[in-house]
């Protein structure tokens, strides 16, 4: 497993989108907004990607559930407490990133990081014997034909991959930050889904991750 990347490589389509995704970010960043309009906005979006998030793993709760989620009034059945618990489990750890990029803490990405969002993730939900929350795996895992690397390449590769994300290899005088922070995201989610660090949660930890690298 190699970690570099061929931006050469990316079509003229390519850079066009990332160009356009730059256009949206620097034209919302510019609105005036009053700040029961930007708490609404923030509310709402945040339900769409923890809905999303959780939905993409089976969990059935709709928008609108994630939203009373969000205000602490949703009530669910004994049988379907697990699915709060999983959304939940989400919640706290967009706000726990974004109250640390807030307060200008150390955001660098370590494995120690990705154990605890692991560890989150599946806090207080129902998962196999082998699943240890915020442990890497201990077994042989693949998707398809597609076998992840063996378990004991799993700590020496994921070390590997937070040293390149945190290098100057993702910094350019030549690419706007917004575009290669896209692209970086890209790339970690893509990375933790080949290395497949952990017994569950893979999923949902890359998609974390891009919202970490995202917002910071």
């Amino acid at each position: 497993m190699t970690f570099e990347i061929n931006l050469t490589g990316l079509s003229l389509k390519t850079w066009t989108q990332l160009g356009e995704c730059l256009s949206k970010c620097q034209h919302l960043s510019r609105v005036p907004l009053k700040p029961q309009v930007a708490n609404n906005l923030h509310l709402v979006y945040l339900a769409k990607g923890v809905q999303a998030t959780t939905a993409i793993e089976g969990n059935t709760l709709s928008e609108e559930d994630v939203m009373l989620k969000i205000e602490d009034k949703l009530e669910l059945p004994p049988s379907k407490e697990y699915l709060g618990q999983e959304v939940e489990n989400i919640l706290t750890l967009c706000n726990e990133i974004a109250s640390s990029i807030r307060d200008g803490k150390d955001n660098a990405i370590t494995t120690e990081r990705i154990w605890k969002y692991n560890k989150t993730i599946l806090n207080n939900v129902p998962l196999p014997e082998h699943v240890i929350p915020g442990k890497f795996r201990q077994h042989t895992v693949g998707v398809g034909s597609y076998k992840a690397p063996d378990y004991q390449d799993v700590a020496p590769l994921m070390g590997d991959l937070c040293n390149w994300l945190n290098s100057s290899y993702f910094q350019s005088s030549e690419i706007h930050p917004i575009i290669i922070s896209i692209i970086k995201a890209v790339i970690a989610h893509l990375y933790i889904a080949w290395i497949h660090p952990f017994g569950d949660g893979n999923g949902r930890v890359g998609r974390i991750l891009e919202f970490a690298i995202l917002l910071n």
